[in-house]
């Protein structure tokens, strides 16, 4: 497939930019079949972030909405895809059966310490799912087909192992595309929402509704995260350890104090607003046959 349209830059975009740069400063690029990069791209800070980052909870929430409100009969059977930490499929209603998927094996035992024996977790590659034809209700994939030289064939895998009329949650970057996000991230590829749309549509799935990724509560959440995060590493540096920013001592606090200003502002956009944006690139996406 081919990369998608660059997406006009904002300052915003250009500063998310310069951020990603120094957040990632000294960290190894990454290269096709480096699979050391992904076995250090999740850490312990990374289970701090599940519990106490405003976008981590907005994103569960999200899911929960997306997937949760009557969508299934039964116990569905539901599997996350690059599962990470393991906090969105865990999140999940207890009734469900509840699978992560995910190719690292450290991201793997950070998911089972966070989630113990409530989730099925499998070591697997997106291009080889180990699940019979058919046989799943509903896929969670979340920043994952960035990460993929293949996007396409990892989608129409995940259409094999739904089940008709089953659903699939997909979010990917839906903004700028810079060369760093290849060195720094391992992302080929950002999408707009006509590009994702079309891949989907390539493996008989469409879109039935946009889910709403908060972008202004983000942008807002940004500046402040990325100015304590600055200084929780300066304590780093300077012999005063802990650690991530949201477990570090009165910086912690301070930043649970912003998320929750913010996240009392959180307002969900109407689905005409949603599917009218170029960046809409938060969907559920159902199967046909």
């Amino acid at each position: 497939m081919k990369r998608a349209k660059r997406i006009l830059s904002t300052p915003h975009d250009q500063i998310t930019r310069l951020g990603l740069r120094l957040a990632k400063y000294g960290r190894s690029r990454y290269s096709r079949g480096h699979g050391e990069f992904y076995e250090q791209f999740f850490s312990e800070k990374h289970l701090h972030q599940s519990k106490y980052d405003l976008r981590a909870r907005l994103r569960r929430d999200a899911v929960k909405r997306a997937l949760c409100q009557d969508a299934f009969p039964g116990y569905p059977r539901i599997v996350d895809i690059g599962c990470g930490v393991g906090d969105v499929i865990g999140a999940m209603p207890p009734e469900s059966i509840k699978i992560g998927v995910a190719y690292s094996q450290a991201d793997l035992q950070l998911a089972r310490a966070a989630c113990g024996t409530a989730v099925q977790l499998v070591k697997a590659s997106a291009f080889e799912l180990p699940f019979r034809s058919q046989s799943v209700d509903a896929i969670i994939c979340l920043e994952v087909i960035e990460h993929l030289a293949d996007d396409g064939a990892a989608v129409a895998e995940m259409a094999r192992v739904l089940k008709a009329r089953g659903l699939l949650l997909i979010s990917a970057p839906g903004h700028r595309y810079f060369p760093e996000y290849l060195e720094l991230m391992g992302h080929y590829r950002h999408y707009s929402r006509q590009s994702l749309a079309a891949l989907l549509a390539g493996a008989n799935l469409q879109v039935i509704r946009y889910v709403d990724s908060y972008p202004l509560i983000n942008m807002l959440h940004f500046y402040p995260f990325a100015l304590l995060e600055a200084v929780h590493r300066i304590l780093n540096r300077c012999g005063a350890p802990a650690g991530s920013l949201y477990v570090r001592p009165h910086l912690g606090r301070l930043y649970g104090q912003v998320a929750d200003f913010l996240g009392r502002r959180v307002r969900e956009r109407r689905q005409a607003e949603l599917a009218a944006c170029d960046r809409s690139t938060f969907v559920l996406a159902q199967r046909y046959e």
